[in-house]
């Protein structure tokens, strides 16, 4: 029964019914949801730029990606795209708040829409002043996002 119950799983596996995830540090990425911001603090940006640390911290790299969610025009979000060493693979992670698709390769995560790709160790200052941009995703970022979240004119 036990070798049964081992196929099956192995067979949701391959077949993706299962996907796998990775989220390193997911403890410490929960107890960054949990902190407050300062009022004039971008949370999500602070909160990818600290999970960033932890990771380089422990030789995993990674990227934050500045976006939106479909059918959100504003604010855009910033959340980090985690590369595993093992396969190569991104991985989105958002360490702003927990959702169910944490962890999972970006490709399989068909609602966001990229704007940028910053590199890595990035400061809240150059993502703010929309600097240290290794990857533009879309020429013409709407003016809302322009002016609201990376406070250019």
């Amino acid at each position: 029964m036990k070798n049964l119950v081992k196929i099956v799983f192995v067979s949701f596996l391959l077949i993706g019914c299962i996907t796998p995830r990775y989220v390193p540090f997911e403890h410490q990425k929960k107890i960054m949801e949990q902190r407050q911001c300062l009022e004039d603090e971008n949370c999500c940006i602070s909160k990818s730029i600290e999970y960033c640390k932890l990771l380089k911290l422990h030789g995993i790299r990674s990227n934050i990606v500045v976006g939106m969610f479909k059918g959100n025009i504003d604010p855009p979000h910033a959340w980090v795209e985690v590369i595993r060493k093992v396969n190569g693979k991104l991985y989105m992670v958002d360490p702003t708040w927990s959702t169910s698709r944490d962890g999972l390769e970006v490709d399989k995560y068909p609602n966001r829409k990229v704007l940028v790709k910053f590199k890595e160790n990035v400061t809240y200052e150059e993502v703010k002043k929309y600097e240290g941009i290794i990857k533009i995703y879309h020429e013409n970022i709407p003016i809302i996002v322009r002016k609201n979240f990376f406070h250019l004119s």
